[in-house]
């Protein structure tokens, strides 16, 4: 070739001496085919090139815009790790969101794939190659404050969700909602010795990895320092725990003087569950040298108020019990603050949890289940009744908040906490409820004497407020979203609420 060099306008990889072409399409035009030939004319005393026989299909890649939502009002917590995975189970593609003005996009060819997202994985060890479902997420040797290492806790809450996409069919828009996969706990410790130089609380079993299908697995412990306050109490900041591994939990706090290191323990006779904020509060009994403790389970924006009790023996490694109340104070077992937002495409295997269209428990309409874990689901609930001539948020004529004060007043089963859609969940509201879909829900509707959901009344277009009022749908496979008018009382308002199942 006289050393001399050729660079053709096409993509080339080299394996030894033989070219390969990958063609990005199988229709080549008339001046590609003339440009192939002239190129294989060059190139033929330096190797060949081989053509397939059976040209496959372009399979050009569709860009697949990501939207992650929390079910706390908390801002997602970056950097937000994306996977894709394809029918079988292999990886395909990946991206790590890292700034917040940046988007989750994945190039993506035709087809069915399963998208999992993880979000806080900054302090976390995440693999970066031959990712499988069952690659392992783990937690590093952090801390939770600059002088308090505590190995088994994270400073940050770790949070994961899944959507199944199908590709190339629709609009390649997916929204991804992102629960908790940790408990939070922390301790406030009053009365302790003066001579006491340090405290520590380690609690075991708790499990130290997640995986890409959202199994947990491998047993260790926590441990989390405390620090004195200014008025005296030994308290350790918050600390992000995966869940327990047995039923029971035990927590031993230790208190180091420079002679000597006293133990006290006791067992937790319930497990800690993600998404639930533990709060403790313990007294030392220099009489009776062993430590009072009182337990809260906290909102903390996760899940509501469970009193619990607890007290630490006389013996250096003994255990205590208390008698913990139910864990669950309310018939919806778990209540998240807020709702996913966006589009619902099928989340995965949800044999197990409440089906969409149905009625859970016999008496809540279940409208969306999205898997946040293996063995949990946030499952968003649908009202059986509606406040109908209702005025929007835009309102001139004296009730704008028509929509909120229903909110505030709405009580079905006993279970208050509803919320107005957002515009997302409205979009997810119209997609599995329209057409013979609205007409099978409104049979199940129907059967328990509930108000059915409205589509068409007449020849009037029924309206659905979303978004606080100040945006109006309809359950069709076109919402239609449009601003609230000014006058008019047409609207209606129909309300819905998000619990945390575990699979069945």
């Amino acid at each position: 070739m006289g050393g001399k060099t050729f660079l053709p306008a096409i993509n080339l990889y080299m394996t030894m001496h033989k070219f390969h072409l990958s063609l990005s399409s199988t229709a080549v035009s008339k001046s590609l085919g003339a440009g192939l030939l002239l190129f294989s004319t060059l190139v033929t005393s330096c190797g060949t090139i081989d053509l397939p026989e059976d040209p496959r299909p372009s399979g050009k890649p569709h860009k697949v815009t990501i939207y992650t939502r929390a079910v706390t009002p908390n801002a997602v917590t970056l950097p937000i790790e994306v996977v894709a995975f394809a029918e079988g189970g292999q990886f395909v593609s990946h991206q790590r969101l890292t700034k917040a003005e940046d988007k989750l996009t994945l190039s993506l060819p035709e087809g069915r794939y399963r998208l999992v997202a993880f979000s806080g994985v900054g302090n976390y060890v995440v693999p970066t190659e031959g990712v499988t479902p069952k690659s392992t997420i783990s937690q590093k040797v952090l801390t939770t404050s600059s002088s308090t290492a505590t190995p088994g806790s994270a400073a940050t809450a770790l949070m994961r969700g899944e959507a199944e996409i199908e590709v190339g069919k629709k609009r390649n828009m997916v929204d991804i909602l992102l629960g908790h996969t940790m408990s939070a706990v922390e301790f406030h410790l009053s009365q302790i010795p003066q001579d006491v130089e340090q405290v520590r609380v380690r609690l075991s079993s708790v499990y130290g990895e997640i995986n890409w299908d959202g199994h947990y697995a491998q047993s260790t412990t926590a441990t989390l320092l405390a620090h004195r306050t200014d008025d005296g109490v030994w308290a350790t900041e918050v600390g992000y725990l995966f869940p327990t591994v047995n039923e029971t939990t035990v927590a031993t706090i230790s208190l180091v003087n420079h002679d000597e290191e006293r133990s006290y323990a006791y067992t937790l006779r319930q497990p800690l569950t993600a998404g639930t904020p533990y709060r403790f509060y313990g007294a030392f009994k220099a009489e009776a040298k062993r430590l009072a403790l009182e337990g809260n389970l906290t909102a903390a924006e996760w899940r509501p108020w469970v009193e619990q009790n607890f007290s630490f023996g006389n013996a250096s490694s003994g255990n205590g019990s208390g008698n913990p109340s139910p864990e669950h104070p309310s018939p919806l077992p778990d209540n998240p603050a807020q709702p996913p937002q966006g589009d619902t495409p099928p989340s995965g295997d949800l044999k197990g949890f409440p089906q969409v269209g149905k009625l859970w428990k016999g008496k809540f309409l279940v409208a969306s289940v999205q898997r946040i874990t293996a063995d949990e689901a946030d499952v968003m609930l649908l009202a059986k009744e509606q406040l109908e001539e209702a005025e929007s948020a835009h309102s001139t004529q004296g009730n704008a908040d028509d929509a909120t004060r229903y909110a505030l007043s709405y009580k079905e089963e006993g279970e208050q906490n509803w919320t107005i859609p957002t515009k997302e969940e409205a979009q997810i509201l119209a997609n599995n409820f329209h057409g013979d879909r609205l007409k099978a829900v409104n049979a199940v509707l129907t059967s328990v004497r509930a108000t059915e959901i409205y589509d068409v009344v007449g020849k009037s277009k029924i309206r659905y407020l979303c978004d606080e009022g100040r945006t109006s749908f309809m359950f069709a496979e076109n919402p239609q979203f449009r601003k609230g008018t000014s006058s008019g009382h047409s609207f209606v308002v129909r309300l819905v609420k998000h619990v945390r199942v575990k699979k069945q």
